[in-house]
């Protein structure tokens, strides 16, 4: 081998870009450092490890400290809880003696606090900050009256966030009691203790120094600090602690609200529901670290120079004997064969070996991957295949079983449809035909026309139950007053339901008005009293409650239901009926499903219900089981604004006989044509009738003269909307009046036409008096202008 090319790169193949290689003492170099530098991370990774363990140390240090202030101000407000306690048996409470109990007051009160009586309302009945017998203010301060609320609910001691007083700029916590009489609070005494109390008592604990140690409220807010009290004392908390809030106690890393980087600890106070918080500074934790590490770079860097000056050393001396060795590694894998290395040196001949080897080794693995790479890419598109026909297959299954369930509750709902509406037919029938045969007998067919009358309402509200169950109602959604809806629905249960049933209300103080729909909410109301009713035999406890409550999450709403985000009022109705099963419940809002007998019940209520509570944007819960009772839940939107006290417009009274007023009826239906045109014109009206809109057009551009149009909505060719439309333009302001008898989306284009005051809309069905009323009341708004004609 010429000595003249070692240390050199080999020379290049023709159309081959020349590899660089790097000599013996470098790779030698290499090796010093592999063995060297894993000894340094040991030894590094050993200091490190120690570090931390002085550092868990301190840490844990911390976090004892935190407990034990934590445990220091407990018994702190504890022992003030016990002066509360004593207080509170005092005799001279029990017998309303107010200027006794104030002197016993002024005797145990610590220095700087207070303590205050308070009833219910939040009249001060006797204070420490003034003289027995003088006037006492009645408290508004939020902070203290949350306390009182506390202490009024549980029972127990409740102490407050902190809160600066009227009368005193000085920040305060009050700690709060129960005054009993006869097992229920009567009062809630409570006792202000200033915030610098409670950061003098931090600043008896001899702590490092550049430690922070703060106490916390419920809302994240600085109670007492040490150092800096008078600085931070009201501040929030910094992120990283309002964060943890939901935790009992830990440790994190963060930046306090003096801007220092610290390692913090916390821990909840166990019965006040404050927490301790300590910060140290990273500097004082990091100190430790940083003088070790530079101890160990400066011995590691002289162990470093020392393998790699060795190892160059003796890689110049094996260069020589191994520079050919590289050549041969450039072309692995690049021929089926490859040539090997014949030298003095057995290790490099054996590599030279291994080298050829693991070039036809390569090979064959590179042919090897190919064929695998291509027997991957079919079976990929096998599977592939076989997916897209199982999810084929599934959606048809689940389409075969949606339709069949579409079908099934088609039948059942037809099936109660016909039902019911057989019988009103059955009644309208029966009466229509006892009228003809008996038309003589003034006093039985005005009997019997009632009896028409009443079939006629059942059929109207059979269809106002379906359109509510079907979410197409037209609700008109208004704000109601709660506290006044519930009473009064319970002077009318009371005596509807009959004398077995006691019905009880409860309201939640705060209850705003709801926003829905009175009547449709009042139906629902009777339906489900009426239903517990039944369900407790005629005796037993009907129970309406209500409650304000905020959603914040649909996932945060109580069990399965699932309401937008926004303010709600919780109608609940209880009874303390037989309950149902499992079985029962999981069908109670089926349309038609009912457990009374045969022609005692239509099944509609608790579906009209749902249908009601979900189209007013809220949902229905029922809850029940057997021996236990229902109760029926109804979230129901909260008004933004109180209920409007306006009283509502009058309506002028039909026109007489002297009127005869120009009516334009046009509906397509003969016979309820004819008896609305009778109707009206029993009323004072001279009635124009057509069957069809293209006859009320022709009417029109006859030039008949005409005061008002009454138009159905549903009718063939010209629809009334359509025919309003083209009146009006022929006739401008041309009052009209538009019937409708079912919830579509072209009803729903009605309604909005009678919003913009192009026409006026009613639905069917409706009573003749009440549609020539309205008529009256659509003609006292025009303006007397003559009769509408040709010119």
């Amino acid at each position: 081998m010429d000595r003249s090319d070692m240390g050199a790169a080999a020379p290049s193949k023709p159309g081959r870009a020349a590899r660089f290689t790097l000599p013996i003492w470098t790779h030698l170099a290499v090796f010093a450092l592999s063995v060297v530098l894993p000894l340094w991370c040991l030894l590094g990774f050993v200091a490190w490890n120690s570090v931390q363990q002085a550092r868990s140390e301190y840490q844990r240090q911390t976090r004892l400290v935190a407990r034990n202030l934590a445990l220091e101000l407990d018994r702190e407000l504890a022992g003030f809880g016990g002066i509360l306690r004593a207080l509170a048996t005092s005799p001279a409470l029990q017998a309303s003696d107010f200027a006794q109990f104030h002197r016993q007051a002024v005797q145990v009160v610590p220095a700087g606090s207070a303590i205050v009586l308070r009833n219910r309302a939040g009249q001060q009945l006797a204070s420490t900050r003034f003289p027995a017998g003088a006037p006492l203010p009645l408290t508004s301060n939020p902070g203290v009256l949350a306390a009182d609320r506390c202490v009024f609910q549980t029972g127990a001691l409740c102490v407050s966030d902190l809160f600066v007083s009227a009368s005193d700029p000085q920040p305060y916590v009050l700690l709060d009691a129960p005054v009993l009489r006869e097992g229920e609070v009567e009062y809630a005494l409570s006792i202000a203790i200033r915030a610098e109390h409670l950061a003098a008592l931090l600043s008896r604990h001899q702590t490092p120094s550049g430690w922070a140690v703060s106490v916390l409220d419920r809302q994240d807010r600085v109670v007492a600090r040490v150092p800096d009290h008078e600085r931070f004392v009201g501040h929030l908390a910094n992120a990283a602690l309002r964060a943890n809030a939901d935790r009992l106690e830990g440790s994190l890393r963060s930046v306090n609200i003096a801007g220092v980087p610290v390692w913090g600890a916390y821990v909840r106070l166990p019965n006040w529901g404050w927490r301790v918080a300590i910060g140290v500074p990273e500097s004082a934790l990091g100190a430790p670290l940083r003088r070790s590490a530079a101890l160990l770079g400066a011995l590691g860097l002289l162990a470093v120079g020392a393998s790699v000056t060795a190892a160059l050393l003796y890689g110049r001396w094996l260069a020589h004997s191994i520079q050919g060795l590289s050549r041969i590694a450039r072309v692995v894998g690049a021929a089926p064969a490859m040539p090997r290395l014949a030298t003095s040196i057995r290790e490099l001949d054996e590599v030279s070996a291994s080298l050829a080897e693991a070039g036809t080794r390569l090979q064959a693995s590179i042919l090897a991957r190919d064929q695998a790479k291509a027997s991957l890419q079919r079976l990929n598109e096998e599977l592939q295949a076989r997916v897209e026909e199982a999810v084929q297959a599934r959606e048809e299954a689940q389409s075969r079983l949606a339709q069949a369930q579409r079908m099934e509750a088609l039948g059942q709902l037809a099936g109660g449809i016909a039902h019911d509406f057989n019988n009103v037919l059955q009644a309208v029938q029966g009466g229509a035909r006892l009228i003809e045969g008996h038309a003589a007998d003034a006093g039985r067919v005005r009997r019997l026309a009632a009896m028409i009358v009443d079939a006629a309402a059942r059929g109207a509200a059979i269809t106002r139950r379906l359109l509510a169950f079907a979410r197409r109602a037209d609700l008109r959604a208004e704000a109601i007053d709660v506290p006044e809806l519930l009473l009064a629905m319970r002077e009318i249960l009371q005596h509807t339901l009959g004398a077995g049933i006691d019905v009880r209300v409860q309201i939640a103080p705060g209850v705003p008005p709801l926003f829905v729909d009175k009547g449709q909410l009042e139906t629902v109301l009777v339906n489900l009293a009426t239903n517990a009713r039944d369900a407790m035999a005629g005796a037993g406890v009907l129970t309406l409650s209500a409650i304000h409550e905020a959603v914040e999450t649909p996932a945060g709403s109580p069990g399965p239901i699932r309401v937008q985000p926004g303010s709600y009022v919780r109608l609940a109705i209880a009874d303390t009926g037989a309950g149902m099963d499992m079985a029962t419940l999981a069908r109670a809002t089926e349309p038609f499903f009912t457990t009374k007998p045969h022609g005692q019940g239509t099944g509609l209520g608790l579906a009209m219900a749902r249908g009601f509570a979900e189209q007013s944007g809220g949902a229905l819960q029922i809850d029940s089981a057997p021996g236990s009772g229902t109760t029926i839940r109804l979230w129901l939107p909260a008004a933004a604004a109180p209920p409007s006290r306006e009283a509502p417009p009058a309506v002028g009274p039909v026109p007489g006989a002297g009127s005869r007023r120009r009516i334009l009826l046009v509906d397509d239906e003969a016979l309820v044509r004819a008896l609305t045109a009778e109707g009206l014109e029993a009323s004072g009206f001279t009635i124009l009738a057509a069957g069809s809109g293209k006859e009320a057009l022709e009417l029109l551009d006859a030039g008949t003269e005409l005061d008002l149009m009454i138009a159905d909505l549903s009718m063939p060719g010209l629809d009334g909307i359509a025919l309003i439309q083209q009146a009006q333009r022929r006739r401008p302001g041309l009052p009209a009046i538009l019937l409708t008898g079912f919830a579509t989306d072209m009803a729903e284009l009605a309604v909005g036409g009678a919003l913009s005051g192009r026409f006026t809309l009613l639905r069917k069905p409706i009573d003749a008096q009440q549609l020539a009323e309205r008529a009256a009341a659509q003609l006292q708004a025009v303006k007397p202008a003559g009769r509408s004609g040709t010119g």
